[in-house]
């Protein structure tokens, strides 16, 4: 199996995700429990992956260090940025909670910059710019683009 098909299934299934999310049995469940519940689902998933890994001998995180990364991970990687994508679904579009997507890329520079004493670089500053640049652009309300161009 390639990885573009993986990449391009995940992409796909990220995509679904978001509209299912909006149904009006789903909405019943507060963002905390639906976290919860997707979390769970997806350990079972990858549980067979994780089980395959150990018994191939992949050696399990000994170091403190290699435990404060994980934590980091699970904070950071996937408790607040996957909330805050759910909270963002359901006050918004998905359309628009979508190019919000866009915003892992900084923050990852962000966080590598704080965290792992990363230095930033004007090729760092030069994508930011452009990605937030990318996202006026995409979520600018064009009714009030109109309105001023008319006007002026």
């Amino acid at each position: 199996m390639s990885a573009t098909f993986l990449f391009v299934a995940a992409a796909i299934a990220w995509a679904a995700y978001s509209i299912v999310y909006r149904a009006p049995y789903l909405k019943r469940l507060s963002t905390a429990s639906l976290l919860g519940l997707l979390a769970a689902i997806g350990a079972l998933l990858l549980l067979p992956v994780a089980m395959l890994e150990w018994f191939n001998g992949a050696a399990i995180p000994s170091t403190g260090s290699a435990w404060r990364a994980i934590a980091g991970i699970v904070v950071f990687a996937s408790l607040l940025a996957f909330s805050s994508f759910q909270f963002g679904l359901r006050q918004l579009d998905p359309s628009l909670t979508g190019v919000f997507m866009y915003l892992m890329p900084p923050y990852g520079v962000l966080l590598a910059v704080v965290f792992l004493g990363e230095r930033l670089q004007a090729f760092h500053i030069a994508g930011i710019a452009l990605v937030m640049a990318g996202i006026v652009l995409a979520t600018f309300p064009a009714a009030w683009l109109r309105q001023r161009l008319r006007r002026g």
